[in-house]
């Protein structure tokens, strides 16, 4: 009988087990290692060449939490100087609420936290706002930590725009998708040069159309690299 543990798929950095994979079903909150999958296939394949070029950054949910929790800015510009974080367009963290160290996947939200060089700005995507006040402390303390490495050291977190054109989840576990979706779309926008502000009051239906079907695209999507043998 299949175990929980069963490698399903090694991807770069990543390695997803049954256990993993089994949270792509509807109903199921998205853990770390779902997340920084997807995170590594936007990075290795979809938007690789954004990447190579400094067009986009894209920080997974295990080192943003270190950031967010530990992570000092001297110890956020360590950590992230092979990214060279101050030569990104756009660099975007993926959020969670949880601000325990000591464990692992212990939070309850999702949300993404989105540099934007060009307007200046750091926006906070949250499907679920006011639901977890945690969340944007989490927002504020990622801001405080990574703004040196990000070569914008006078910011403070009262200069977080909170997106309000991002649609709300409808249930209780879908964060971990929005969070995924608005991620691709961030870099959609970059490869396409345009402004997140632009592109916000038109980002709703689009998002949600998204949000719906991400969870059977991620299944087939590990389904085609297992052929490939990634």
């Amino acid at each position: 009988m299949p175990s929980v543990n069963d490698k399903v798929l090694s991807y770069g950095d990543s390695c997803l087990r049954k256990g993993d994979a089994d949270l792509l079903k509807h109903g199921q909150w998205l853990n770390d290692q779902v997340i920084s999958f997807w995170f590594e296939y936007l990075v290795r394949d979809k938007y690789k060449d954004l990447v190579s070029s400094h067009q986009i950054l894209l920080v997974p949910p295990s080192l943003t939490f270190i950031l967010a929790t530990v992570g000092s800015p001297q110890e956020a510009s360590m950590l992230l100087e092979t990214m060279q974080p101050d030569r990104a367009e756009v660099a975007v963290f993926a959020i969670n609420d949880s601000n325990d160290i000591g464990a692992a996947n212990s939070g309850f939200h999702w949300t993404v936290l989105a540099f934007e060089r060009a307007s200046k700005t750091f926006r906070h995507y949250d499907s679920a706002p006011g639901c977890s006040s945690a969340s944007a402390q989490a927002a504020r303390r990622t801001l405080l930590a990574t703004k040196d490495a990000l070569g914008v050291p006078s910011y403070s977190p009262d200069d977080i725009v909170e997106v309000q054109a991002m649609p709300r989840q409808q249930n209780g576990f879908d964060c971990g998708v929005f969070a995924c979706c608005v991620t691709d779309m961030l870099c959609k926008w970059q490869a396409e040069a345009k402004r997140c502000e632009q592109q916000e009051p038109c980002m709703r239906e689009a998002l949600c159309r998204e949000a719906s079907n991400w969870r059977a695209g991620v299944q087939k999507l590990i389904g085609e690299l297992q052929g490939r043998g990634s």
